[in-house]
């Protein structure tokens, strides 16, 4: 057992369900060339369990695992078994979750199933040496492995280099092409999946919707289902070609109209409503020139962004970042609303839960405002 001072703050947190030890004066004590840690409270005297080692992370130095383990090996099989099998439910989609890191305590390890491929992505330099376990266990012959920690790459083959890295799959009865070994995403946010079911219902007899910051359509193609039409606005001329092939694929073309500009250009420009629009914009964005938080985006552009939305409509907006509460952003848009109601507040679900104590389990929250 490690016998380990711990900084107070972090013991407090600890307590209140959050997993990680964060880089500080006291890491610096933490006994090297340990992959894991089982840690005694040195002041306290309170055992605290199993912690994930990683000194190398710049940032997480240990991550909770469990309080009880007679081996890592036999650990992460019996938890990934676990993990998988709490999945086996029709989620009428073919993007899924497997593994959830820290949800499913296997902290900084996200595995999704995309159609017949896998896909492993690991946010902690200790899970390189047990890949080979991991895909051992996933039995499957498509595996693709992406380094989610500083110096991140775009997705690679496990194994044999003879994985198809560009097809096609559905959700929600909608398909989506997805790219695998070309950029840093694939073209489809699977953590997002529980949302665009929750919000469906929202697009039923609508007419016009307006997609902001689009990437590669999700909410336009979800208004286009319902028969809706649909405006998709994205600065990348890259993101809209792939939308534009995710449109077309489904047969709404005849429906739809790309904007490759600037989003809050096309506000100011804007003369148009709509009974539904979505702004998702990340967490930072720029257009060359400038850098601008999505934040800052909504008290800069709320005007333009609020007219555009039709008499009785609605606007969901989206927040993308952990160090931003949800209180806080609720906090946000709140003084900003004129003849407007937050109805609803959105977050991750289903294979992507949230947990009590670890904001960083919640950083995807959204808004649904009524006019």
């Amino acid at each position: 057992m490690d016998i380990l001072e711990l900084h107070p703050i972090t013991l407090r947190l600890f307590k209140q369900g959050h997993p990680w030890i964060l880089k500080d004066e006291y890491t610096v004590r933490f006994p090297k060339g340990k992959e894991i840690l089982h840690i005694k409270e040195k002041k306290t005297g309170e055992e605290l369990g199993w912690f994930l080692h990683d000194p190398q992370h710049p940032r997480i130095k240990a991550r909770f695992l469990t309080k009880q383990m007679k081996g890592l090996e036999s650990y992460i099989k019996q938890t990934l078994k676990a993990s998988i099998e709490k999945r086996n439910k029709d989620y009428q989609r073919e993007n899924i979750y497997l593994c959830f890191g820290e949800v499913d305590g296997l902290p900084g390890l996200l595995i999704q199933k995309l159609k017949d491929h896998i896909l492993i992505q690991y946010q902690a330099f200790v899970w390189e040496k047990y890949l080979p376990l991991i895909t051992k266990e996933l039995k499957s012959k498509n595996i693709w492995i992406q380094r989610r920690i500083p110096g991140e790459q775009k997705q690679t083959p496990f194994g044999p280099d003879d994985s198809e890295p560009v097809f096609t799959l559905k959700e929600y009865g909608i398909d989506y092409k997805i790219v695998l070994n070309q950029y840093h995403d694939i073209g489809i946010y699977t953590d997002m999946a529980s949302i665009r079911k929750e919000i469906d219902p929202l697009f039923e007899n609508v007419k016009r919707v307006l997609n902001l910051f689009s990437y590669t359509g999700a909410f336009s193609l979800q208004g286009l289902s319902h028969g809706t039409e649909a405006t998709s606005v994205d600065l990348s001329g890259k993101y809209m070609a792939w939308l534009e092939e995710n449109v077309e694929m489904n047969g709404w073309s005849d429906r739809h109209t790309s904007i490759v500009k600037s989003c809050a250009k096309v506000l100011k420009e804007n003369k148009e409503q709509y009974d539904l629009v979505v702004s998702d914009p990340p967490s930072f964005s720029s257009d060359g020139k400038k850098r601008e938080s999505a934040q800052d985006f909504y008290k800069k552009n709320w005007a333009e962004l609020w007219k555009a939305v039709a008499p009785k409509g609605k606007l969901i907006v989206f927040l993308n970042t952990h160090k931003v509460p949800r209180k806080k952003f609720r906090a946000l848009i709140q003084p900003l609303l004129k003849g407007g109601k937050i109805i609803k507040d959105l977050g991750l679900s289903e294979d992507c839960p949230r947990v009590k104590g670890f904001p960083e389990s919640d950083y995807l929250k959204g808004l649904v405002i009524q006019k």
